[in-house]
């Protein structure tokens, strides 16, 4: 978090850019996460404010991506004022605010949500139909990712009851989301082999297009490396990973 917020009076001044920011170009307020207090620990001085996205000093720069959309963007923050009304939580705080907003859009993102139409181990099956119904070989490799594909949705059905009785996200939204990211990388990669020509003739437009946006999810809503090691150091309690300095 190298975003700046020095206090003044009524409220905070940030300057810094945040990446990565999902349909900002089509917002008006946004939330950042900012560092109040640089003398802290990493983790500590850090504050969750709102901003207006239409504000003076605030920039939004699109990011063309590979399949020519521009969902994310960056945002350059120049001297922006941002009042304590619009402050998250309290502050310092901001890491404690951050870690329950991951911790729901993991959730999410591991549900399906905002999924649209992607190709599914069962979309595959009819590929399998048009393009190569005689080889047993790709048939049996449409069964790894049919059977994860029901074990992720056992896990999101777990993810429901926790909604339900009111608990907060637990570790289901963590291993969702990694194996919803992977999975689609997996599904739309064979998808593609099964296709063959087609996938890069025209044949199948809409299974070319989300073999290409797929590469953006094992990084999107956090990497599939972090994700990794929140599983391992927070769910599995194992050692935490020594960084070479």
């Amino acid at each position: 978090v190298q975003t700046r917020g020095t206090r003044v009076d009524g409220g905070w001044r940030i300057t810094g850019q945040k990446v990565w920011t999902s349909g900002a170009q089509h917002c008006n307020r946004g939330l950042a996460t900012v560092r109040t207090d640089p003398a802290a620990s990493k983790h500590k001085g850090i504050t969750m404010v709102v901003v207006d996205l239409t504000a003076p000093g605030v920039t939004v720069r699109p990011l063309r991506e590979i399949t020519e959309d521009a969902l994310f963007n960056e945002v350059f923050f120049d001297d922006v004022f941002v009042p304590d009304a619009d402050v998250v939580g309290e502050p310092g705080q901001g890491w404690t605010v951050a870690r329950a907003t991951l911790g729901n859009e993991r959730v999410s993102i591991g549900g399906g949500a905002g999924s649209r139409d992607r190709p599914t181990a069962a979309s595959l099956v009819a590929l399998l139909d048009r393009y190569a119904p005689d080889d047993g070989g790709l048939a049996r490799e449409v069964g790894l990712p049919a059977s994860a594909e029901q074990a992720t949705q056992l896990l999101n059905l777990r993810s429901v009851e926790r909604a339900v009785v009111g608990a907060e996200p637990s570790a289901e939204g963590n291993v969702t989301k990694l194996l919803a990211a992977e999975q689609a990388q997996q599904i739309t990669e064979l998808g593609m082999r099964i296709a063959a020509a087609a996938a890069v003739t025209g044949g199948e437009a809409a299974l070319t297009y989300e073999y290409l946006f797929a590469r953006c999810l094992t990084i999107a809503g956090g990497t599939s490396e972090v994700s990794r090691n929140v599983i391992a150091e927070r769910i599995l309690g194992l050692p935490r990973e020594v960084v070479p300095r």
